[in-house]
């Protein structure tokens, strides 16, 4: 029997038990795991893919390649199998109008045939010496199959409330509202022009923005993920090993730390801005880069950085821990950095120009009244994803012999720069925490790449990796627990499909307001001016205090004022009020909106054209009756 005979038969055999294996490991998950259909089957195909890859590259094609080759080669061929056997159904069953029998049967006899000749030919090919180029390749191949299971996990599932709002705001925005006057948001408007090329797409196609947002995100996913590999394939100064674990880390990083949060501005940032953070890491002096790709990079991180004010320690202070290691101002005055600075500096003055409102007016509340959300202090510094920052100082600390002039100092500096912007924000949300997380993971795996002096310290390092991905893999994609409740109340028969949700939690209003495509009807995300404000006009400092008393009370009454100017011009059909008796970010959790609302003298004659349908998990339902749907 010829040897391509045999690995014929081995590659059948491996294929038809992968095949069992995984109807059986669905089945299991099913009926004794208690998981859906759809989670059973991902736990079956899961199972089958891991087993026929050590199947194939173990027994078939006898270990010809090595994993670091074969394993990004195996996922892009699956991938491309997948997406063969999709289009032979879709051809045969629409467009020929067949039997699916017959679309079947095709694939059955295409999809193995084409995979057996890539994994040949390409996937288990023999293995040879890594270079540069080829080690690019590989990190290509990884980065597409990575964002193309990223965008086939996250199809169809909701996004976070965060982003739902800054899609429906952006439309807005694009729609003629005026930022920091129509649509009032605490944070600066480069979020809003970051968000704004999906949703202008969505609306000349005719498309839902979630579906648009999602491939514009898995594009920038694949295009950070890409040049992350070249910056590492390129690094002399790095062993192979290491460059592996760099690069897995950033694979991690991207796709899998952010899985509750995809698409928010922490995760943005981070897609925007870890290509340049990793040149400047790995090569902080820039020998491995031509001017043009320097300032592509300070270019690209500048979209991510200049979201927030505070993201801007991160590179402010790696770049003098880079310096203080060259011993010389290179890296504080790199390329890179000059961009940036630039970019920031026209950036601001575009914000004095054309959004004065967001320094005239939002800037001045928010810093009064802001500091009502988040958790209380001392669960800020005693969250999980926080104290993970103590741990790994203190084994760098251990290490710093073996480690100070490495770039896991550099990351651990990156680390520390994204810890004092979550410190000043001071919420204590794991988005904000996010991307400290993200550099302490690589300063771990660069420390485990290089080797502890102690098996111990190796031991913690893994722990502490491991303690950081369970988290967000345990809580899997954005849940809400009022989604599913409020989704089967709306909309009522008769009644206009416009929403309006008084609530201080944006959970409450965002992404339920997407996947109904109800119209938004508030110039507000939620009521975040009014726990703030509310609770320093409750505090006995208050009366002393006059000047901080005035201004609660005034941004109180523009509150009120706007709410009730939002209800008179949009008259939304159905509008969520929060009864709970505990509210969230309000002092004591008790608060009344009608109450509050009726302070305006215009309130009472629109309110009469509501009434109570239903309860809702502590959210009232109101209705308007003279404006039929």
């Amino acid at each position: 029997m010829t040897a391509f005979a045999v690995q014929a038969g081995r590659f059948g055999t491996v294929g038809v038990a992968a095949t069992a294996l995984h109807l059986f490991a669905a089945y299991l998950a099913s009926s004794l795991g208690g998981l859906t259909p759809g989670s059973a089957n991902t736990v079956g195909f899961a199972c089958a893919v891991v087993f026929a890859y050590l199947g194939h590259f173990s027994w078939t094609f006898n270990r010809q390649a090595e994993h670091s080759e074969a394993l990004g080669r195996f996922a892009v061929a699956s991938l491309l199998g997948f997406a063969t056997s999709s289009l032979i159904v879709f051809v045969v069953t629409h467009v020929l109008q067949w039997p699916m029998l017959a679309a079947l049967a095709l694939v059955g006899l295409a999809v193995p045939s084409l995979n057996f000749v890539a994994f040949k030919f390409w996937v288990f090919r023999p293995g040879h010496h890594l270079d540069e180029r080829s080690m690019f390749a590989s990190y290509v191949a990884w980065a597409f199959a990575t964002t193309a299971l990223f965008a086939l996990y996250f199809w169809g599932r909701p996004f976070n409330h965060d982003t739902s709002w800054y899609l429906v705001a952006t439309e807005k925005f694009l729609n003629g509202a005026r930022l920091y006057v129509d649509v009032i948001e605490i944070n600066p408007p480069l979020a809003f022009y970051v968000t704004a090329p999906p949703v202008l797409v969505s609306q000349w196609i005719g498309s839902g923005s979630t579906s648009a947002f999602l491939i514009y995100v898995s594009g920038l996913l694949f295009v950070s993920l890409v040049w992350c590999g070249r910056i590492v394939a390129a690094s002399e100064d790095v062993t192979r090993v290491e460059r592996i674990a760099v690069f897995s880390a950033a694979i991690i990083s991207l796709i899998v730390l952010p899985i509750p949060f995809v698409g928010q501005r922490e995760h943005l940032m981070l897609i925007f801005s870890l290509p340049y953070f990793l040149a400047l890491c790995l090569d902080p002096s820039g020998s491995q880069r031509k001017p043009l790709e320097a300032i592509a990079l300070g270019v690209f991180a500048f979209f991510g950085l200049a979201m927030k004010p505070y993201f801007l320690f991160a590179p402010l202070l790696v770049s003098v821990v880079a310096s203080l290691q060259g011993k010389n101002c290179r890296a504080v005055f790199s390329l890179e950095n000059i961009t940036i600075s630039t970019l920031c500096g026209l950036y601001f003055v575009f914000i004095f120009v054309f959004h004065r409102e967001y320094i005239d007016n939002i800037v001045p509340m928010a810093s009064e009244v802001y500091h009502a959300y988040g958790y209380v202090s001392l669960l800020v510094i005693t969250k999980p994803h926080f104290l993970v920052f103590p741990i790994v100082l203190y084994l760098l600390f251990l290490q710093y012999e073996f480690s100070k002039n490495s770039f896991a100092l550099r990351f651990a500096a990156v680390a520390t720069g994204f810890c004092g912007a979550y410190l000043i924000q001071f919420k204590g949300w794991p988005s904000h925490a996010y991307p400290m997380n993200v550099f302490l993971l690589l300063t771990l795996c660069a420390m485990i790449a290089r080797g502890f002096v102690r098996k111990l310290y190796a031991v913690i390092a893994v722990m502490t990796v491991a303690a950081m991905l369970l988290p967000p893999v345990i809580e899997g994609p954005y849940k809400s627990r009022l989604l599913r409740p409020f989704l089967a109340a709306y909309p009522v028969p008769g009644v206009a499909p416009s929403v309006l949700v008084l609530s201080s939690n944006l959970w409450a209003s965002f992404p339920f307001v997407n996947l109904t495509g109800a119209t938004w009807t508030s110039r507000f995300p939620a009521q975040w001016l009014v726990p703030g404000a509310a609770g320093l006009l409750s505090e006995p400092k208050c009366q002393i205090n006059h000047q901080s008393c005035s201004q609660a009370l005034q941004i109180l009454n523009y509150s009120r004022r706007a709410t009730v100017d939002d209800l008179l011009a949009f008259k939304p059909g159905h509008v969520f009020v929060d009864e709970r008796k505990r509210k969230s970010y309000f002092i004591g959790g008790k608060f009344n909106y009608l109450e509050y609302l009726s302070g305006d003298p215009r309130f009472a004659s629109v309110w009469e054209n509501y009434r109570k349908v239903d309860s809702i998990q502590g959210y009232a339902l109101w209705v308007r009756d003279d404006d039929p749907g």
